[in-house]
C-alpha cells in the first residue's frame, strides 16, 4: 500500500506540470482539455490522499493535513484559472462570431 509519504510528492509534481501547462495554453501552445484532464487527475489524487490520512500515526495527521489543505486550494486557484481561461476565450469567439455577422449584414445591405 502506498503512503501519504509516496504520493504527496507525485501530487505536487503533477501541480506543477499543471501550471505549465495552463501557461502553455494561456500563451496558445497548449490544449485545453489535457490541462483539464491534469486537474481532474490531481484532484482523485487527493481523494486518494484525503483517504490514506487516518492510516498516518496521530502525531503526524495535522502536518499531513495541512499539506493536503494547502495543495487542495492551490488545485482550485489552478482550476479557476482554467475555468476563467475557457470562459474568455468562448466570450471572444462569440464576440468575434457576432462582429463577423454583423459584417455580412452590413455588406449585404450595400
Amino acid at each position: 500500500m502506498t503512503s501519504l509519504a509516496e504520493l504527496l510528492p507525485r501530487a505536487g509534481k503533477l501541480k506543477y506540470d499543471i501550471r505549465l501547462a495552463l501557461n502553455a495554453v494561456e500563451s496558445g501552445q497548449g490544449d485545453v482539455s489535457d490541462c483539464s484532464m491534469q486537474v481532474a487527475e490531481l484532484e482523485r489524487q487527493l481523494e486518494t490522499l484525503t483517504s490514506l490520512l487516518d492510516s498516518e500515526r496521530p502525531d503526524k495527521r495535522p502536518l499531513w493535513r495541512l499539506k493536503i489543505d494547502e495543495l487542495r486550494h492551490e488545485t482550485r486557484f489552478l482550476a479557476n484559472d482554467l475555468r476563467r481561461f475557457e470562459m474568455a476565450r468562448q466570450t471572444a469567439y462569440q464576440r468575434d462570431q457576432l462582429f463577423h455577422r454583423r459584417s455580412v449584414a452590413s455588406t449585404d445591405a450595400i
